[in-house]
């Protein structure tokens, strides 16, 4: 029996396991080894040798049916982190292109630990965008600037939860993908199957639509547009997720928690898709730019008060979850942006939510759309009376304001600073609080996370914390900007920033 030593890539092709024996007979075979270097998975019979982790050589040791044994070893290589002109060196706070700065996106940040955080406190991030970025070619980097796996960076650094979102069909006719990230159940199985080899737990967010839903976007998704009625709507609710949960559960990944829509607190399933295939100059697809109000019998309307229709369309989903795993946490996510927002009028939408069956509330909750100070956010975390437990499902915080531009000449950039700088000031002063560095967004996170803590909330989802510059991964489709990498926990370039040391920082149980 006989195996030679094999050079693999990080998530490059993998490479199949199939030793020689001597003779030439066909046997099954175990394949033992240490670390978390490398993955072996089986498909269909064959076994397969990924790379997790650049720089590594790692020992397997094969044992066959017959007692034959061998040993071979795995070479992992792949990139060091190696800033570019045009990415990282550009941008550093006070720096320029003709006179960039060296980069302290890395420098070391020191929070306080929060010594009443629990032990099972969720420090989550949302990483939708993970599988599209890896498809164009995203590298990501550790704090020594090695190659390796995103989700064992996010679970070495003290991440216990990913994210991720779920559209039931984002493709158009011809089958282009609406951009966004691509999540049809496909990219997630992948996702989710990284992220249960890694030991992060899931948060499986359904929009029920096939792009991007929030408080001023509800489409339905367009396999249901032909609905008659409301209960018809729920019924295709219900059995799509049976369907998506069956399909986590046969791939031995299911989510331990699932959003029943997201952002839902004006609505859900609000507006028919438009029709065609064309996208503006935006990256938008029809789907999105030519949908129109659905019937009014259709619409599960929100605002203050829960209809009955969004109260149906929850039950709706919260049976398709229950049919596959009642141990599933079900969450109801709240969102509002600009002024008004305030603890009652997030408890006043979850108590209009009576004989509904879900376990967690949520709450996006921005700084630049929803508190001006720690203080604020104190105030109104402090004034939440519902009777759910809940939870932050989005959050983020820059860690600078520069501009990156991609090499194309679409701006890839945050759409959100440059909102800052108008002299209205139209949305918050809380940058006159924490600088726009990795400094200022860990300090930041770690004041937000005790507010948090402290009126006994589960846990924060930072959001589309990986999503790096990339021209092929926008927020939609073809020419469409990454309009968040400034606020993620990674460089341009990809490597990790100094931030992500404080889930270790604030927990005493990590």
């Amino acid at each position: 029996m006989s195996f030679e030593d094999q050079l693999v890539t990080v998530y490059g092709t993998p490479v199949a396991l199939t030793p020689t024996f001597t003779d030439a007979q066909q046997h099954t075979f175990t394949a033992n080894y240490e670390g978390t270097d490398i993955r072996i998975d089986e498909e269909n019979g064959v076994k397969k040798i990924v790379g997790l982790k650049a720089g590594t050589t790692t020992l397997v040791d094969l044992v066959a049916d017959t007692g034959y044994r061998c040993s071979f070893a795995v070479r992992v290589a792949g990139s060091t982190y190696a800033p570019t002109s045009k990415r990282d060196m550009q941008w550093p706070e006070g720096g320029s292109q003709a006179a960039p700065l060296e980069e302290h996106w890395f420098d070391s940040d020191d929070v306080n630990e929060i010594s009443n955080m629990s032990a099972d406190f969720i420090n989550g991030i949302d990483i939708s965008s993970v599988k599209a970025l890896y498809d164009n070619g995203t590298k990501f980097y550790n704090a020594d600037g090695v190659e390796q796996s995103l989700f064992y960076i996010l679970k070495e650094n003290g991440v216990n939860w990913i994210r991720m979102k779920l559209w039931v069909d984002p493709k158009d006719s011809n089958g282009t993908s609406y951009g966004g990230g691509a999540n049809d159940l496909d990219t997630d199985l992948w996702i989710a199957k990284e992220a249960k080899a890694a030991g992060l737990k899931i948060l499986l967010d359904f929009h029920y639509s096939d792009f991007w839903t929030d408080p001023a976007s509800q489409i339905i998704p367009k396999s249901w547009a032909n609905a008659t009625s409301a209960d018809d709507m729920a019924s295709k609710i219900q059995t799509y997720t049976t369907e998506a949960l069956t399909a986590f559960k046969n791939a031995g990944v299911l989510p331990e928690m699932v959003q029943l829509g997201n952002e839902i607190s004006s609505g859900m399933l609000m507006k028919t898709p438009g029709s065609g295939t064309s996208f503006n100059a935006y990256g938008e697809p029809i789907y999105k730019t030519g949908a129109t109000n659905a019937s009014a019998s259709i619409q599960g309307t929100g605002g203050s008060q829960a209809s009955d229709n969004m109260k149906l369309y929850i039950n709706a989903g919260a049976t398709g979850v229950d049919s596959v795993d009642s141990s599933i946490k079900k969450i109801v996510h709240w969102a509002k942006g600009g002024s008004g927002i305030s603890g009652s009028v997030i408890s006043t939408f979850f108590n209009s939510l009576t004989n509904v069956n879900y376990d967690y509330a949520a709450i996006s909750f921005y700084p630049f759309y929803c508190f001006d100070t720690i203080e604020d956010a104190g105030t109104i975390l402090s004034n939440i009376n519902i009777s759910k437990p809940w939870l932050v499902a989005e959050t983020s915080y820059p860690f600078t304001g520069k501009t990156f531009v991609y090499e194309d000449p679409y701006s890839v950039t945050n759409s959100v600073y440059n909102g800052w700088n108008m002299s209205d000031d139209k949305f918050t002063d809380i940058y006159q609080h924490y600088n726009l560095d990795a400094n200022g967004q860990a300090a930041l996170y770690h004041d937000l996370t005790a507010a948090v803590v402290a009126n006994n909330g589960l846990g924060i989802f930072y959001w589309e914390g990986a999503w790096v510059p990339n021209k092929d991964v926008g927020w939609a489709g073809a020419g469409s900007s990454c309009s968040w990498s400034n606020q993620g926990f990674f460089s341009y370039d990809g490597k990790v920033l100094s931030t992500i040391n404080i889930f270790k920082q604030m927990s005493p149980h990590i």
